[in-house]
């Protein structure tokens, strides 16, 4: 298994504010406009802090029938690892279970009343993605400022300040069907 890194940070930095409220607004079609939150302030540097040990790896579970489950709040720069260690799911009950991967062959597809959570036509469909927002995603004004597929697992750097979010790349207006979960090893 190897560790991608994002190339999400350069792609950010060089966005307009209106070519990012165009990019983000099909996930929040039914925000009245596009607002662009401050991030929050970052927390002053420690002498102390430096010299602290990573915590250790914690899990997290990814349900399928809900389209994120949040990781953390992460400063601007931190690096997190993803790796999906167990578990499986299927977007509905005569599907086949899949595992973070998704499926491979279809790409998630959205059309005028579907969404697809990870972004139409990016990843595999029911595959494992990574979403960055600066607020609560289910917030249906919270823009997403990031989303990046995990597949097996990946390292993520935060293009901003701002929550992170694990979710099942398929439609979000069609997850009530789905079952399973897949738990996800996530450092620091």
């Amino acid at each position: 298994m190897r560790a991608r890194t994002s190339p999400w940070p350069a792609r950010i930095a060089r966005l307009t504010p209106a070519a990012l409220c165009a990019l983000l607004m099909p996930l929040a079609p039914l925000a009245p406009a596009c607002t662009h939150p401050a991030p929050p302030a970052a927390a002053p540097a420690s002498s102390a802090s430096a010299s602290v040990a990573a915590p250790a790896p914690r899990k997290v579970s990814v349900a399928a029938n809900k389209p994120a489950s949040r990781v953390g709040r992460y400063a601007k720069g931190t690096r997190v690892a993803l790796r999906p260690v167990s578990g499986g799911w299927r977007a509905g009950k005569d599907a086949p279970t899949l595992g973070a991967e998704g499926d491979a062959r279809k790409l998630c597809l959205g059309d005028e009343g579907h969404h697809c959570i990870g972004g139409d036509g990016l990843f595999a469909r029911m595959s494992l993605v990574v979403l960055v927002s600066a607020c609560d995603v289910y917030q249906p004004s919270c823009p997403i400022l990031a989303r990046e597929f995990v597949g097996a697992g990946a390292t993520f750097e935060m293009p901003v300040d701002g929550e992170l979010w694990l979710g099942p790349n398929d439609w979000v207006e069609a997850l009530g069907d789905h079952e399973g979960s897949i738990e996800v090893e996530v450092a620091p």
